[in-house]
């Protein structure tokens, strides 16, 4: 719920919720996730990170100049909170000792076909541009598709034996891409 208006207002509204809640609905809210939070910094719902854009800026816009997105909301991907979770845990990726992140061999995709190993990146992949497809920062995405190709071309090369060179090489599509037939 968004309110315009200062955090005694919002106090007051969320009692009264609460109020509705146990008195109609028989249900409890959680004190955990029932936050009042100013709308100067981030608030996580359903994933993204939502705030309020605070910014004077002015820019050139043909002939004239208009304000940028200010004073509006704005929904975010949580990167580290999520997609680098996301990636750990798949263990899509690696960290190496000195930080860097590099794609790695899913060992257990291994044992399937070249056509499921690539459908079950696509689907990891389109489900997470799909459901973050709102987020101004939806850019960042392009970072994680990097890193699930590349661990999805070493997952193949390992079950072939062979390097990456080779497997996009063997299954070239004419247009400089890759696919699986």
């Amino acid at each position: 719920i968004g309110v315009i208006g200062n955090k005694e207002d919002a106090e007051k509204i969320k009692s009264d919720i609460a109020v509705y809640f146990t008195e109609t609905l028989k249900l409890e809210l959680s004190k955990e996730k029932t936050l009042i939070t100013s709308s100067k910094d981030k608030a996580r719902f359903l994933g993204y990170d939502v705030r309020v854009r605070r910014n004077n800026d002015v820019r050139k816009a043909g002939n004239t100049t208009q304000r940028t997105l200010s004073q509006t909301a704005e929904l975010a991907i949580p990167l580290n909170d999520k997609i680098m979770r996301f990636l750990f845990d798949k263990k899509v990726i690696n960290q190496s000792k000195n930080g860097e992140i590099k794609p790695w061999t899913r060992l257990a995709l291994t044992r399937c076909s070249d056509l499921e190993i690539v459908t079950a990146y696509n689907a990891e992949l389109r489900g997470i541009c799909n459901y973050y497809s709102l987020a101004s920062n939806f850019g960042k995405l392009n970072y994680f598709a990097y890193l699930m190709e590349y661990s999805c071309l070493k997952t193949l090369a390992c079950k072939h034996k062979t390097t990456i060179t080779k497997i996009i090489r063997r299954n070239k599509d004419g247009k400089g891409k890759w696919r699986i037939a």
